[in-house]
């Protein structure tokens, strides 16, 4: 893995380094940044491995199809777990013997013999192996792996201790006292170095990042100082302006033609309405046309203009009617007779 490289080749720095000096001191000034970088891929490596051992407890308590579909995809499963955490423990091991003066120093000494204890136990015990082998036959390299992943080293030491706003790991060598013991500090100096080398090397990423854009705004702002930006400043105002006033133009002539055209719509709709309540209101009087349409029928209303109310129709009426037609004849025979004797 590029990891696995990456810690052989650190180791391969400080074998040279170690040979051109001629010693060896863990976290000297020449090998102090690569003996920090060896702590820190223990460290992390330390980290996997824990969560590799609980996700391997998880598995192993529960049923295939709690997270898996098939027990095929298990197998495939406990395959890239065990292949992770093979990877990890070979790393680990490489350090632990090229850089065995760093861990010593680094590491409390309650952490690093659980570890040393951890990289030279490479069976399980009797009870486990029975238990495993009454189930399927483990070959000698998984029996290997799922030892360290039940190692004191692997399955402890998860606590953080904050020292000054840097987190300090608890198996980092502290001052702890152990059988007697007392750890030295150079664990915990190790990591507040890290830390800060980890904020230079963010804030050389981000200068670095800023830099270019930097310059390029320099070069637009010395750009835009010049007479043609200015000219063409002024020719975008102007043009801007223009537009702008054409756009009001516009807004006003679109209010007024939709005003117009409301209007029109409006007087359109109130004839039709009064058209409409005509037919209700005005007392007129229709009956079905005497043509008929195109269909051949006649459905089609039109006004009747010699509607007759028959309001004068009762008997009374009539015999009223007619004794003032009867009076109206005497009267005007009664005149005629004055007239003829005047005359």
């Amino acid at each position: 893995s590029r990891l696995r490289c990456f810690v052989h080749w650190t180791l391969e720095l400080i074998r040279e380094s170690v040979a051109l000096a001629g010693y060896s001191a863990a976290f000297h000034t020449l090998t102090a940044p690569l003996d920090r970088m060896v702590l820190a891929v223990v460290l992390h490596s330390h980290r996997t491995l824990a969560r590799c051992s609980a996700v391997l407890y998880e598995i192993e308590a529960s049923s295939y199809r709690t997270y898996f579909s098939s027990e095929e995809a298990q197998k495939k499963a406990f395959k890239r777990l065990f292949r992770v955490a093979f990877e990890l423990r070979e790393i680990i091991l490489a350090a632990f013997r090229g850089r065995n003066e760093v861990l010593r120093l680094a590491l409390s000494y309650q952490a690093f013999e659980s570890l040393k204890a951890s990289l030279e136990k490479t069976t399980p015990g009797p009870n486990q192996a029975a238990s495993e082998q009454g189930n399927r036959k483990l070959s000698a390299k998984e029996t290997a792996i799922r030892t360290f992943l039940s190692s004191a080293w692997v399955t402890g030491f998860h606590d953080i201790d904050m020292h000054e706003g840097v987190a300090v790991p608890e198996q980092v060598s502290s001052g702890q006292v152990h059988e007697h013991r007392t750890a030295s500090h150079r664990g915990r100096l190790a990591i507040e170095e890290l830390a800060s080398e980890s904020d230079e090397i963010i804030d050389d990423f981000n200068r670095g990042l800023n830099a270019p854009f930097e310059d390029y705004c320099e070069n637009q702002r010395r750009w835009a100082e010049t007479d043609a930006v200015r000219d063409l400043e002024f020719i975008g105002d102007t043009t801007v302006q223009r537009l702008s006033k054409k756009h009001t133009g516009d807004l006003s002539e679109t209010k007024k033609f939709e005003s117009l055209r409301l209007e029109a719509a409006k007087a359109r709709w109130d004839a039709i309405e009064h058209d409409v309540n005509d037919l209700w209101t005005n007392g007129l009087h229709w009956k079905l046309s005497d043509h008929t349409d195109r269909l051949d029928r006649r459905i089609l209303f039109v006004r009747n203009r010699a509607f007759e109310d028959h309001e004068d129709a009762g008997y009374e009426k009539m015999l009223e009617s007619e004794r003032e037609k009867a009076l109206k004849e005497r009267e005007e025979r009664l005149r005629r007779k004055k007239e003829e004797e005047v005359s």
